[in-house]
Parts: structure tokens; sequence; C-alpha cells
């Protein structure tokens, strides 16, 4: 029996919608995948503490309720654009910026 790759779901309906948008309308589902990894990587109960995330232009901008984690967070920033743009699967985010 031959069995092809198996993909997830998300990521076959992500790479045909690019197909059918066009690259304009790319970048807005580029900005919804890298808030949604955004969450993703926090993990769930760190994430309770983001909010208000936005993507433009290359930027991550989100909002941390706790000054504590923020700074943690902004100490690490490096480590996170690496990793994001890893779970993305290209280099997209060059920024986090944490209000």
């Amino acid at each position: 029996m031959y069995f092809k790759k198996v993909q997830r779901i998300g990521d076959i309906l992500t790479t045909d919608l690019r197909k059918i948008v066009g690259p304009e309308s790319a970048k807005g589902l580029d900005a919804v995948h890298a808030v949604n990894v955004w969450r993703q990587i926090l993990g769930p109960t760190m994430a309770r503490y983001s909010e208000g995330e936005t993507f433009e232009n290359g930027a991550l901008r989100v909002r941390i309720k706790s000054a504590v984690l923020r700074n943690d967070l902004f100490m690490q920033r490096t480590k996170l654009i690496q990793k994001l743009n890893q779970q993305l699967g290209k280099q997209i985010i060059y920024a986090i910026t944490f209000y």
C-alpha cells in the first residue's frame, strides 16, 4: 500500500487558499497565522496574560498584562522570533513589540 506524506488539514487549506487569493491577500493570512502561532508558543497559561495581538509589516505587537511576564518575554524576544518563524515555516516576523 502506498501512503502520501500526512499533512494537517489546516496546512493544506492555508496552502490552497494562498493559491486562490493571491499574494496580496496572503499577507492577511500570514498575519492571522502569526497571531495563532504566538498563542501556541506561549501556551494556555501565559496566553491568558496576552491580548491585542496584531501583525503588520513584519512586526508582531502584543499587549502583556503582567509587567513581570512582559519583561521576561522582552529579554527572550530574539528566541521567540526564531521559534515563531520556524513554526510558520518562513521568515515573516522581524520584530516583537510588547506594550
